[in-house]
């Protein structure tokens, strides 16, 4: 391990992605996450695509990063949905809800 990542430091949080059929911006999003300073301790994807084409990347990124990963695939519908499903499989505090396009 570098470094730069035994450096790293890790919060006690947990962040929520609720997704549908957009895995560039899926992907991007968690690229953004895992090269924050302070990573998560875990993310929930919460997906309800048909398909999901990013999900060994995004695995890889959360696995080099050391951020437990919770990929929900298939997930019902809704935003809202989506949401709380994430919210009760995470144990992090705070739980952040960021959308797959940030």
């Amino acid at each position: 391990m570098s470094a730069a990542k035994a450096e790293r430091k890790r919060a006690g949080s947990s962040f929520v992605i609720a997704t549908r059929s957009r895995p560039d911006f899926l992907r991007d999003a968690v690229e953004s996450l895992a090269a924050q300073t302070v990573v998560p301790a875990e993310l929930c994807i919460v997906d309800s695509s048909d398909e999901t084409p990013a999900r060994g990347a995004i695995e890889e990124l959360c696995s080099s990063a050391g951020i437990r990963l919770d990929y929900v695939h298939p997930a019902p519908r809704g935003l809202t949905v989506q949401r709380n499903l994430g919210i009760d499989r995470t144990k992090g505090d705070p739980v952040f809800l960021i959308d797959d396009d940030v």
